[in-house]
């Protein structure tokens, strides 16, 4: 319900003819073709190799740890890109209602993959230093 009323905003906001235009003068579009698309194909690569980490936990083998390291890799790789891409953006949390908005969406989707890394991590340490 979190992600539905933040995404409900953003569209009342749109619509709204009072609060300007979006995007506003001066703000950078990135090319979805350079890094969106390059983000967009780590994050789902990233998705199927932990999907396959499952599947080998399942099935007892042990390329789950090759999946689950490579899953990581992909995805600290998409954090950085994304951190970039806001950076290049020039987007001010307090600009307005729009970038207010998306830098909550965007702020949890990072918490996600932060607490998701963070996990990975765990998971890794125990394997390593397990008796």
């Amino acid at each position: 319900l979190l992600f539905i009323s933040f995404f409900w905003a953003s569209f009342h906001s749109l619509s709204s003819p009072s609060l300007g235009i979006w995007p506003a003068e001066g703000f950078y579009v990135p090319d979805p073709c350079e890094l969106t698309f390059a983000n967009t194909l780590l994050l789902s690569n990233a998705a199927v190799s932990l999907g396959g980490a499952f599947i080998s936990l399942e099935i007892s083998s042990s390329f789950w740890v090759l999946f689950s390291l490579f899953s990581f890799i992909l995805a600290w790789t998409f954090m950085s890109l994304q951190i970039k891409e806001f950076r290049i953006m020039g987007l001010s949390i307090n600009d307005s209602v729009y970038s207010s908005v998306f830098f909550f969406l965007t702020g949890l989707h990072f918490f996600h993959l932060v607490v998701g890394l963070f996990l990975l991590s765990l998971l890794f340490w125990s394997c390593c230093f397990s008796t």
